[in-house]
C-alpha cells in the first residue's frame, strides 16, 4: 500500500503566514473580525507608566472570547494554548501572556466586558438577527465558583472565627519574637513594612468570615417566613444554595437570560442570588431596553415568574406581557400534545383555586367558579392573563417559549461547557455570565454565516457599512 511522504524535517523556504493556517471557516475569523470593530477604548486610555508594556487589551480580548467559544475558560489553558495551537497563536499576533496575567485581564475588566455585550448585541441588531417582536425571559442555576463543602452556619463560623483569632494571635506572637531576636542580632532599624504572609492570609480569612456572619444576620432579619438558617461559604457570601435540574443543591447563583425569538440572540443578561425569578421580571425588561435601546413588543415567561405584582405591572406596561402560573406548567409538562394540550393549559387556570377567587362584576363571565375569597390577586389581573392565554395569538406565544429560551440554556452549558464561574463574588460571577452570553451571540453570528454559504468577506462589508460604534 502506498504512503505519502512522511518527513518532519521538511521546512518552508519562507515561514508561512498564521492566518493561511486557518480554514476559511473557522469560527476564530468570526472573533477576529467582531473584536476588530469593537470600541475599547476603556480599555486602551487605561495608562501604565511603569514597567514593561502591557499586551494590547484587544488581543487579550480575542483570545479569552475564543477560549470560552471553545470550552476553555481556563487561564492557564489558555497560557498554554499561546504556545501550541495554531489558533491562538494567530489570535495572539504570537505572543505568550502568562496564565496570571490571563486571569487578571479578566477579573479587572468585568465592568468593561459588560459593556462590550451590549455592542455585540447591537451589531447583531444591525445585522438583522434581533427583532423584539417576542422576548423570551428565563433563569438557569450555575455553580459558584466557592465549595459547597466550604459552606457553614452562624454558628460554626463563629467557631472559625475564633480558631481563626487564635492563629492571628499565634503569629503575632511569633513574629514579636523574632522581632526582638532580630533586633538584637541586627540593630532595631528593620523596616518590616509587609505582614508575613500567614498573618495575611489570616487577616483576610477573618475580615470574610466576620462578611458571611453579618450576611447570616441580616438575612434572618429579613426573613419572615421562619426557613432554615442559611449557610454561606466565607470566600463567597453572596453565592446561595439553590436546587439544580436532576433536585442536587448547589452553592450557586441565578442567571438570568432574555432571548430575542428571531435568531436566539440574548439581548439582556444578569445574575441574581435568589433562587426564585418573580423579582426578576422588571428588571429584566429593564435590561433588554437599556442594552438594544428599545422595548420589546412581547415577552413571554414561566411560572417563575408569576406574582401579584408582577401580574399588575404588567397590565401597565407598552411590552405586552404573557406569565403562566405554576400550576399549568406542571399540568403541562403532562402533555404537551396538539390542541389537548392547550385546552389542559386554559383549563388547568380556570379550575385554579386563583381563578375561583375571582369576584365577577355585573356583566362579565368568569372562566372559573366566582367564590370570592379574601387575599386573593386583583380580578382584573388575573381575568386579563386568563384571556390572552386562551386566544390563539396567547396558545402559541406560550408554545413559543420554551424553543426560544431554553435551547440557549442548553447550548451555553453543553457546547460552551459553562456550568460552573470561575470567578468569585456577585459582581465579578455576573462578568463572567455577560461574558459568556457576549461568545453565544458571537457564535450566533457565525452561525448566520454559515448557513449562508461562509461568506466572511460580506461580513466584513456589512459591518462597516452598518456598525462604527467610534
Amino acid at each position: 500500500m502506498p504512503y505519502l511522504e512522511y518527513n518532519q524535517s521538511n521546512g518552508y523556504l519562507l515561514p508561512p503566514y498564521l492566518e493561511e493556517l486557518i480554514p476559511a471557516d473557522h469560527v476564530a475569523r468570526v472573533v477576529n473580525k467582531v473584536l476588530d470593530f469593537l470600541d475599547i477604548r476603556e480599555l486602551t486610555s487605561q495608562e501604565k507608566t511603569e514597567g514593561r508594556p502591557a499586551y494590547h487589551p484587544r488581543m487579550m480580548l480575542k483570545i479569552l472570547i475564543y477560549a470560552y467559544s471553545q470550552k476553555m475558560p481556563s487561564s492557564r489553558v489558555i497560557a498554554r494554548r499561546c504556545n501550541e495551537d495554531v489558533v491562538f497563536m494567530w489570535l495572539s499576533g504570537m505572543q505568550k501572556p502568562d496564565f496570571r496575567t490571563i486571569s487578571d485581564f479578566r477579573k479587572n475588566n468585568i465592568k468593561v466586558l459588560k459593556r462590550l455585550f451590549k455592542q455585540v448585541v447591537q451589531i447583531c441588531q444591525k445585522l438583522g438577527m434581533v427583532n423584539l417582536g417576542l422576548v423570551a425571559i428565563d433563569g438557569t442555576k450555575v455553580k459558584a465558583a466557592a465549595s459547597d463543602y466550604g459552606a457553614k452556619t452562624k454558628d460554626a463560623l463563629k467557631e472559625a472565627l475564633k480558631a481563626v483569632e487564635a492563629d492571628i494571635e499565634r503569629y503575632i506572637a511569633e513574629g514579636l519574637a523574632i522581632d526582638k531576636a532580630e533586633d538584637t542580632l541586627y540593630g532595631e532599624n528593620r523596616t518590616g513594612q509587609e505582614l508575613p504572609k500567614e498573618v495575611k492570609q489570616a487577616l483576610e480569612k477573618r475580615e470574610a468570615i466576620m462578611a458571611a456572619i453579618k450576611e447570616i444576620q441580616e438575612i434572618k432579619e429579613n426573613d419572615k417566613t421562619g426557613k432554615k438558617e442559611p449557610k454561606i461559604n466565607p470566600l463567597e457570601s453572596e453565592a446561595r444554595f439553590m436546587k439544580h435540574n436532576g433536585g442536587r443543591i448547589r452553592l450557586s447563583y441565578n442567571c438570568q437570560a432574555a432571548v430575542d425569538e428571531k435568531e436566539g440572540v440574548i439581548v439582556a443578561a444578569e445574575i441574581t442570588n435568589e433562587a426564585n425569578d418573580k423579582r426578576q421580571m422588571l428588571p429584566m425588561l429593564e435590561k433588554v431596553e437599556e442594552t438594544v435601546e428599545k422595548k420589546p413588543k412581547k415577552a413571554v415567561m414561566d411560572a417563575g415568574y408569576y406574582s401579584k405584582e408582577n401580574l399588575e405591572k404588567a397590565g401597565k406596561m407598552e411590552t405586552d406581557c404573557y406569565v403562566t402560573s405554576r400550576k399549568w406548567e406542571e399540568e403541562v409538562q403532562e402533555k404537551r400534545e396538539g390542541e389537548k394540550e392547550e385546552a389542559k393549559v386554559v383549563n388547568s387556570f380556570a379550575n385554579s383555586p386563583l381563578q375561583k377567587s375571582i369576584k365577577v362584576a355585573n356583566g362579565d363571565r368568569a372562566i372559573g367558579n366566582t367564590e370570592t375569597r379574601a387575599n386573593v390577586e386583583p380580578a382584573d389581573a388575573v381575568r386579563r392573563m386568563a384571556a390572552k392565554l386562551q386566544t390563539e395569538e396567547g396558545k402559541e406565544i406560550y408554545r413559543q417559549r420554551k424553543k426560544i429560551v431554553e435551547p440557549v440554556f442548553g447550548q451555553v452549558k453543553l457546547n460552551l461547557g459553562f456550568r460552573r464561574f470561575r470567578l468569585r463574588g456577585w459582581d465579578k460571577a455576573g462578568g463572567e455570565w455577560t461574558l459568556v452570553c457576549l461568545v453565544h451571540n458571537i457564535k450566533k453570528i457565525y452561525a448566520k454565516i454559515m448557513a449562508k454559504g461562509g461568506e466572511f468577506d460580506d461580513l466584513t462589508r456589512k459591518l462597516e457599512a452598518v456598525y462604527n460604534p467610534i
